[in-house]
């Protein structure tokens, strides 16, 4: 059954709610199709941009079943982040690309930026989160909510 943007399924004696395949695939639709639209934006402007969106969507997701999705749309994305990027410059190669535009860490590979504070100040790198999301207080993608319970009520 399929209700407000969920899949819902009796399996195993239990309930289970996706996110509906349809409402995902056009999500990620309309990501690559502004993508594809601002071609010459620049990184700053496709995470302050994309963030909002991404975190809304995660969080409306976020108490479904919902780790093999949120896997599959932070993969997308990046794979429209990547080819943004190399649209952006057709000449260079892919390490190039890499380098000025992503950032490797324990989290994998992430769109920078460079970003300033209200005083004009240096203040790092901003990212685009691409859903990765913890899904409320002590809870994380993949975690029951059971163990959760217990761990934050020290039960």
């Amino acid at each position: 059954v399929n209700f407000l943007g969920f899949h819902i399924q009796h399996f195993g004696g239990r309930c289970f709610t996706v996110p509906q395949k349809e409402k995902v695939l056009s999500f990620l639709k309309e990501v690559r199709a502004w993508l594809k639209t601002h071609p010459t934006v620049k990184p700053e402007a496709v995470i302050s941009h994309l963030n909002p969106i991404l975190r809304g969507w995660a969080n409306y997701y976020k108490h479904s079943a919902s780790k093999r999705v949120f896997s599959y749309v932070d993969d997308q994305v990046w794979k429209a982040l990547w080819a943004w990027a190399l649209r952006r410059h057709p000449n260079k190669g892919k390490t190039w690309v890499a380098t000025k535009y992503f950032l490797s860490d324990s989290t994998g590979w992430t769109l920078k930026a460079a970003v300033q504070d209200r005083n004009g100040v240096s203040a790092g790198f901003a990212r685009a989160q691409c859903a990765r999301i913890h899904l409320g207080v002590g809870l994380a993608r993949g975690d029951s909510i059971r163990t959760n319970r217990r761990r934050a009520t020290g039960q």
